[in-house]
């Protein structure tokens, strides 16, 4: 069938024209000669038109909500302001080596910060500080500054100045608190405020199980409120936790115990990420794996992140955190 100068349609057997649109001639018959007239049909909309065009929308969708974010969550606000700030040559490592931390979790971390800080061998503007806490004591008794200097410019001298420092990192012992005469705690939030108005502007990494445990002292720390915003007021600085799960042994392994120490732990995430979300600090948090090689990769990707060595890897945290952000804004 084709099409007449007219509009209509030619019956291909006697050449009579008729109709005036396809939809009228769809499966009709000449009037004349009765020969079947098939019309044209629609053509099917190609799948990857339809694709594409649900992309565009979902593309626009995903715009508009992280532009609606960014007025209205002021940490994904934040994270926008820092994604032209170079690489922080500046950073510090807070370990718990209280007896809520696994011995063998401690070897992992060790290992792996020796990895991540091996990456920096060589570059004269990058410098940092390791801190342990946990040790036998009450308040800034319970912390320990292991190492602190600029990136050594060889590996022996990364073997001296940094290697052998964190090979010394051990759990604290009832055995060692006893000697010293001091109770055994866990100065999480002292830990927190020191390292927090020591250092603001900076990024600190924190390895623990985020549990403050200081029952044994005459004056036991309140969550550091003025030092976390305080050092939130410096839009450079930032804090990741990579936690674990809280352990527990001999006398302290119950369930009540374990459940005190997880609800402790989660009071702690959802304050600091309310305090996120308010623009009040940059913080993150990454769960550990108990499982030994899932907790190895864990901490080789996290380190890495956190402490990125090259421009490839600074931008890939930027992304990662700015996703991290925005899911978090999305969750309310």
């Amino acid at each position: 069938m084709t099409k007449s100068k007219l509009g209509g349609f030619a019956c291909p057997k006697c050449g009579f024209t008729f109709g005036r649109s396809s939809q009228e001639t769809v499966d009709e018959h000449c009037p004349r000669c009765g020969a079947r007239a098939q019309g044209r049909r629609r053509e099917p909309v190609p799948l990857v038109r339809i694709v594409a065009a649900v992309a565009v929308l979902l593309a626009v969708v995903g715009g508009l909500l992280v532009v609606s974010l960014a007025f209205l969550h002021e940490g994904v606000a934040n994270e926008f302001q820092q994604i032209p700030q170079p690489r922080a040559n500046r950073f510090h490592v807070a370990l718990d080596v209280s007896g809520t931390i696994q011995p063998q979790a401690l070897a992992d971390i060790r290992r792996e910060l020796l990895q991540r800080l091996r990456q920096f061998v060589g570059e004269p503007t990058v410098s940092y500080e390791v801190f342990v806490f946990g040790l036998p004591g009450c308040g800034t008794t319970g912390i320990r500054r292991v190492l602190s200097t600029a990136a050594p410019k060889t590996l022996d001298d990364f073997t001296a100045a940094v290697e052998r420092p964190i090979h010394r990192i051990h759990i604290t012992r009832r055995a060692a608190a006893e000697k010293a005469g001091a109770p055994l705690t866990t100065p999480f939030y002292q830990m927190l405020e020191t390292l927090l108005t020591a250092h603001p502007g900076d990024r600190i990494i924190v390895i623990s199980d985020l549990v403050n445990d200081e029952y044994r002292c005459e004056a036991p720390r309140r969550f550091p409120l003025k030092a976390v915003t305080d050092f939130g007021a410096h839009p450079n600085g930032q804090i990741e936790f990579l936690y674990s799960t809280p352990y527990t042994v001999g006398e302290f392994d119950t369930p009540s115990i374990r459940e005190a120490f997880i609800a402790e732990q989660q009071r702690f995430i959802d304050r600091m990420q309310a305090l996120h979300k308010d623009g009040k600090v940059r913080a993150w948090f990454h769960r550990m794996p108990d499982d030994p090689e899932a907790r190895n990769r864990f901490l080789k990707a996290r380190l890495r992140s956190a402490i990125p060595a090259t421009t490839v890897e600074m931008v890939w945290a930027r992304v990662r955190q700015l996703v991290a952000v925005i899911v978090l804004g999305v969750r309310g």
